[in-house]
């Protein structure tokens, strides 16, 4: 079954005062954000305690962009001059991400818990620039 799922990678701002001069800052806001409509194959591990089951999962997922935000703003501050830019922060991102997910968990009669862990290849299309997403799940599930 496909989820879908919105994560924010992150967020910075950093000011600089320039040494030669003292009097200029530079400050820059970056924001990313992605929708990945996910299809998760695994296989699962089944091991009876009573009336207890003990699970074990694990297998890949493959996502693809459906949504996403991307945005650079840089501000130069000298004196009375005020200067706004607005562009991308990464030129190439990656619409499709890949996983290995694996997870443990339990069920009792129609009731499950499941915690599952996804470390996935992330948005950046760079090869110099790491951006590995790793998530944690808990989910609940009852089986009618």
């Amino acid at each position: 079954m496909a989820d879908k799922i919105f994560e924010l990678l992150g967020f910075s701002e950093i000011l600089i005062d320039d040494a030669q001069n003292p009097g200029a800052e530079l400050i820059k806001y970056s924001r990313f954000g992605f929708s990945y409509l996910k299809l998760n194959s695994m296989v699962r591990y089944n091991h009876p305690v009573g009336k207890f089951k003990l699970l074990v999962d694990g297998g890949f997922s493959s996502g693809m962009g459906v949504g996403t935000e991307n945005y650079l703003r840089t501000e130069y501050n000298e004196g009375d001059t005020h200067t706004v830019s607005k562009e991308n922060a990464l030129d190439e991102i990656e619409f499709v991400e890949f996983s290995f997910i694996g997870g443990i968990g339990g069920r009792y009669k129609d009731v499950s818990l499941n915690l599952r862990y996804e470390l996935g290849s992330g948005p950046s299309g760079y090869e110099t620039i790491s951006s590995n997403s790793s998530r944690f799940y808990i989910i609940a599930g009852y089986q009618f």
